[in-house]
């Protein structure tokens, strides 16, 4: 079975209850969601996708919600049609959405624009390199000696 993944040729807003760079939301057609997670041609509530415009070639990430669209529109907030290079008032456009990998999402929270996010990421693959370090350290001493 193929991986959920569309071309969106329509692009709306998202409301203010939505938006926000903490949130990172893209709503699309409820159709092409499936709450159980168990189609793997529909996207899973939630699941970071990659937000690809095939115009400019810049890429961001979101998380997928349900809503009240088109089949082929897709409403996302300013700080996301700011990172794929869209205008504000830009209605339509080429925007490939794939489902993220594991890299995806963290070079996203590595380089994200919130201090918070980017901070904890790195301290957190700094302790986890650290914690990898130490454990091969122990590893040689302990086969050497």
């Amino acid at each position: 079975m193929k991986n959920a993944e569309f071309t969106a040729n329509q692009v709306a807003t998202l409301s203010d209850r939505d938006s926000g760079i903490d949130k990172a939301i893209i709503r699309m057609n409820t159709s092409r969601i499936d709450a159980t997670g168990k189609d793997r041609n529909k996207f899973r509530r939630r699941q970071p996708v990659s937000v690809t415009n095939l115009d400019t070639g810049l890429t961001t990430m979101a998380y997928v919600m349900g809503g009240q669209l088109a089949r082929d529109e897709v409403a996302i907030d300013y700080d996301c049609r700011h990172a794929l290079g869209l205008k504000f008032k830009d209605k339509s456009c080429q925007l490939a959405i794939k489902p993220a990998g594991k890299l995806t999402v963290i070079k996203h929270y590595v380089t994200h624009a919130d201090l918070g996010y980017r901070l904890s990421m790195q301290l957190g693959l700094l302790g986890a390199s650290l914690g990898g370090y130490g454990v091969a350290k122990d590893i040689v001493a302990w086969m050497i000696g």
